[in-house]
C-alpha cells in the first residue's frame, strides 16, 4: 500500500496509432492534478507502426509516466490485460483508472470516479453511458446488442472501459482468464459490487476512430465469453422448450386427426416439419453439450502469468522538474 498521505492514482491507457490524441489526453490529466490528486500514467503501446508513442512525448508532464511497448498488436482488451498485470506487481497500485486514449473518456470525470473508490464506498466505479454523438444506425445496433446481451446472459453491461478499481479488484482480475477477452464483462462477473456513474462522452482529440462495424461486432461477441456457462445453460433450456413445444404440437395434431377435424395429409406435413425442427434443435443441444464438456483450455490465458511475455521494452519517463 502507498505510504504517501495523498494516494497515487495509476492511469492505464492502451494506445494504437493514436499518439496525438493520447499526448493531449495526458496534458489534460496533468491539469487535473490541480485538484490535489497524484497521477502516474501507464501507456500500453500496442504495436503501433506509423505513430507510436515515444518517451520524449511525455517529458513535459507533471507526473511520472511509463510506456510498455508490446511486441505485437494484441488488440485493446488484451493490451489492457497486460497493463493490469504489470500494475498488479506494484506495491503502490491502490487505485487504477482505466480509460481510452482518444479523448472520449474525459479527464475531468476522473475525480468523481476515484473519490468513491478512495472513500471505500465501492471497490469499482464505472462511467455509465451518458449522451454520445452516434448515428441512428449505431444507436439502433447498440440497443439491439444490449437487449440480446441481457436476454442471453441475464446481465446488463451499460458501461465501457472507463472505470476506477482498487487494489483488491486489480489483483483478482489479473488471475481471471476472462480478462484476456473482455475487461468490462470481467468486471461484471468478478463478484465485486459496481457503482455506475453516468457521464457524457467527450469528443475525439485528433484523427478518426479505427473502429468499424466489423470490429465493433467482434468486440460485442467477446463480451459474451465471460458468461459462457450461463449462455450455454440458457441455450440448452431454449432447446428443451422448443423440443417440448414441437412434441406438444404433434400430440395436438394427432388428437385433431383422431377427432376428424384435419384434412388429408395435414398431420403428416405438420409432423414432418416439427420433426425437422426438433432434430435441428437436438443437434444444437448436442453441440452445446460437447462445447461445455471440453473443459479448461490447455494453454493458460491468465494475464498475471502470460502478460510479461508480450512486453518488448519498458521506458519510464520522470515528471518534469517544477
Amino acid at each position: 500500500m502507498s505510504k504517501n498521505p495523498t494516494p497515487l492514482i495509476h492511469v492505464l491507457i492502451s494506445v494504437f496509432e493514436d499518439r496525438e490524441s493520447v499526448v493531449e489526453l495526458l496534458r489534460r490529466i496533468d491539469a487535473v492534478t490541480a485538484t490535489g490528486m497524484r497521477f502516474r500514467a501507464l501507456l500500453i503501446e500496442n504495436g503501433s507502426i506509423n505513430a507510436p508513442v515515444r518517451p520524449e512525448d511525455l517529458v513535459d508532464l507533471g507526473f511520472e509516466s511509463e510506456v510498455l511497448t508490446l511486441n505485437l498488436n494484441l488488440g485493446q482488451q488484451r493490451a489492457l490485460a497486460v497493463g493490469l498485470a504489470h500494475l498488479a506487481d506494484r506495491d503502490d497500485a491502490d487505485v487504477v483508472v482505466i480509460m481510452d486514449g482518444d479523448g472520449e473518456d474525459r479527464p475531468e470525470d476522473i475525480p468523481a470516479l476515484v473519490t468513491k473508490v478512495l472513500s471505500g464506498e465501492t471497490p469499482i466505479t464505472v462511467a455509465g453511458r451518458g449522451r454520445r454523438q452516434d448515428s441512428l444506425i449505431m444507436k439502433t445496433l447498440r440497443g439491439a446488442y444490449r437487449a440480446v446481451f441481457a436476454l442471453m446472459t441475464g446481465e446488463t453491461l451499460p458501461y465501457g472501459n472507463f472505470s476506477a478499481i482498487n487494489g483488491a479488484v486489480l489483483r483478482r482480475l489479473v488471475r481471471m482468464e476472462e480478462l484476456w477477452t473482455h475487461y468490462p464483462a470481467t468486471l461484471r462477473c468478478s463478484g465485486f459490487p459496481i457503482l455506475i456513474i453516468p457521464f457524457d462522452r467527450g469528443n475525439r482529440y485528433a484523427g478518426q476512430s479505427r473502429y468499424n462495424l466489423v470490429s465493433l461486432t467482434v468486440h460485442a461477441l467477446r463480451s459474451f465469453v465471460p458468461f459462457a456457462e450461463t449462455l450455454l445453460a440458457r441455450v440448452l433450456w431454449a432447446c428443451g422448450i422448443i423440443v417440448g413445444m414441437g412434441l406438444t404440437a404433434i400430440v395436438v395434431g394427432a388428437v385433431i386427426k383422431v377427432l376428424g377435424y384435419a384434412s388429408p395429409g395435414w398431420l403428416t406435413l405438420v409432423a414432418g416439419s416439427v420433426l425437422i425442427v426438433v432434430l435441428q434443435v437436438a443437434a444444437i443441444a448436442l453441440i452445446t453439450l460437447l462445447l461445455a464438456s471440453t473443459g479448461q483450455p490447455r494453454v493458460t490465458t491468465i494475464p498475471a502469468t502470460i502478460g510479461r511475455s508480450f512486453v518488448e521494452r519498458t521506458d519510464v519517463v520522470p515528471a518534469r522538474k517544477r
